[in-house]
């Protein structure tokens, strides 16, 4: 009888046990990093999680849709950075502005304004002045596209921390694990489709990321390098035909020399660690099949498909 019951628990308690068998001795972490004794691997495989996951699985998810948010939120707080530059610098054409408008009203005063000197310094401030508004509509734009870029990545942020969420409430529903889930903010339809179109945003930006490094892992993005390092090389043996007192051989060979030299860190910055191109395509990997998880085996933001294809913007891609 004693053997039975023990048969008839382990057949009951192997679906939640299953996990932990790969569970490292030493940090008893399974769904984590690779455990120093055993060599265990990186946990679960993503894909192969069905709607009712094991404790260890869900904390793969978890791990791994916090690592969405975070990656996010970081890009959020930089591009929220590039429009407070762009804010400083639009206030310090203002005060420029400000400064040569006082001076043009102040040489109108009749008191100078028929000095011969007055017309050309109405004449430099007025030129100043074109090129101040001038510069400051660039800038006023680029402000602009900031601002829709972080703005749009703030949003990105608020459905991942929905998603963290509704996984936390899903899972301790189904499962009692975690003890503690905050309650999930339910959604109005309107809402319901802005998360819904978000989803589909990360994962389109995530595709293309993950292509970016795809790219750079094959050797894709190499050769597309090496095309470009020769196109600038070409020119640059043409131009370097004239005479170096040509004014535009000096113009056009320091551009061409700029193009290189920016063209070469990228070729030899951070970026092109291979080892960390190979891991940033894993993480983008995992990133993919968590959020396909959530929409195709826990239904979440799962609206009709939209009649006409849904366009993406190619400005919120990042490839970091």
């Amino acid at each position: 009888v004693l053997s039975w019951l023990l048969c008839f628990l382990s057949a009951c308690c192997f679906k939640r046990l299953e996990g932990y068998r790969m569970s490292c001795p030493i940090t008893g972490k399974s769904a984590a990093a690779v455990c120093p004794m055993t060599g265990a691997s990186r946990g679960p495989d993503i894909a192969e999680i069905d709607e009712n996951p094991t404790v260890v699985e869900y904390k793969k998810l978890k791990r791994v849709m916090g690592m969405i948010t975070k990656f996010y939120r970081d890009g959020t707080e930089l591009k929220r950075g590039h429009f407070d530059e762009v804010a400083g610098e639009i206030a310090k054409l203002d005060v420029d502005l400000g400064m040569v408008l006082e001076q043009m009203e102040a040489i109108q005063d009749p008191a100078v304004a028929n000095h011969p000197k007055q017309k050309d310094y109405m004449r430099e401030l007025g030129m100043e002045q074109t090129h101040l508004e001038s510069q400051r509509l660039q800038f006023v734009a680029k402000q602009k596209e900031y601002e829709e870029i972080y703005k749009w990545s703030e949003g990105i942020v608020r459905v991942c921390e929905w998603l963290e969420l509704n996984l936390d409430d899903f899972c301790h529903r189904t499962m009692g694990y975690p003890q503690d889930a905050d309650p999930v903010p339910q959604l109005d339809n309107v809402t319901a489709a802005t998360y819904s179109a978000g989803l589909d945003e990360i994962t389109h930006n995530l595709q293309e990321s993950q292509d970016f490094f795809s790219a750079s892992v094959d050797g894709r993005l190499e050769r597309f390098h090496d095309q470009e390092k020769l196109l600038i090389q070409k020119q640059l043996d043409i131009v370097r035909k004239y005479p170096e007192s040509n004014g535009r051989r000096r113009v056009i060979e320091m551009e061409l020399m700029a193009d290189m030299e920016a063209l070469s860190e990228t070729m030899e910055g951070p970026g092109a660690d291979m080892a960390r191109r190979q891991k940033m395509l894993t993480f983008h990997s995992d990133f993919l099949k968590v959020l396909r998880y959530h929409k195709d085996k826990l239904k979440v933001l799962y609206l009709d498909t939209p009649a006409e294809p849904r366009a993406y913007d190619p400005k919120f891609n990042t490839y970091n």
